[in-house]
């Protein structure tokens, strides 16, 4: 009769979907089993031996070496065990940027979309929205996305300037500049591939650099 008042909205599968998890990269390296009671994945601290040495020795020096309880010797988390527990909510809808494979309806599946350009489109996002909005918001987070790692992409690079300035008496900014732009060149490489950007940037970058190694035999000797 509970359920004529209240609707359990809770999705539940089939326990026998977690078979792969026994092989995962969570279960073999990092020990991540999985508890039916209250369904969360389970890591038992395993202390070295020294650790369990230590911690004899100071319950010896306290006198709690053999002070046991019969709550010891039931299973229970101890400190530094790990547990993980999901839970997830499907939305109502769902908006797809992809390709429809050409098999029949019933099995049909979508795929990532090729562009001209051979660029792979892929997007999945919660809601009713247009292609236009969902492109839109997939810009806006990445170009958030590179503006931050370009910033952290500059941090070493001043650090090396600095370094390399102090060190060699060579002038900085052109260091931190070819620098700056060699790693920004190699990231466009390995993401995109060969393109006019990352050969526009390689030159750029090589001629800072190899304007800072000529400054340095202009540099006034040190008296």
């Amino acid at each position: 009769w509970f359920a004529w008042f209240w609707k359990d909205a809770a999705r539940y599968e089939f326990i026998s979907a977690l078979d792969g998890t026994q092989t995962s990269l969570a279960a073999l390296q990092h020990n991540f089993v999985y508890v039916g009671q209250g369904g969360y994945f389970f890591s038992p601290y395993l202390s070295s031996r020294s650790e369990g040495m230590f911690k004899y020795f100071f319950q010896y020096l306290e006198g709690s070496l053999l002070d046991w309880q019969l709550g010891d010797l039931m299973p229970s988390c101890t400190t530094g065990d790990l547990r993980v527990w999901y839970s997830v909510q499907d939305p109502s809808e769902v908006s797809v940027v992809g390709k429809i494979l050409a098999i029949p309806e019933e099995h049909r599946r979508i795929d990532l979309y090729q562009t001209a350009k051979g660029h792979d489109v892929g997007i999945l996002q919660a809601g009713f929205k247009s292609p236009e909005q969902m492109m839109n918001d997939e810009v806006r987070r990445q170009q958030w996305q590179c503006l931050f790692t370009r910033i952290l992409l500059g941090v070493p690079a001043v650090c090396l300037g600095f370094y390399t300035g102090d060190k060699f008496k060579v002038d900085y900014r052109p260091v931190i500049a070819g620098t700056w732009g060699l790693a920004i060149a190699v990231m466009w490489l390995i993401m995109w591939g060969t393109n006019r950007y990352s050969l526009v940037m390689l030159p750029l970058s090589f001629a800072g650099l190899v304007y800072a190694v000529k400054s340095r035999k202009i540099a006034p000797k040190d008296s």
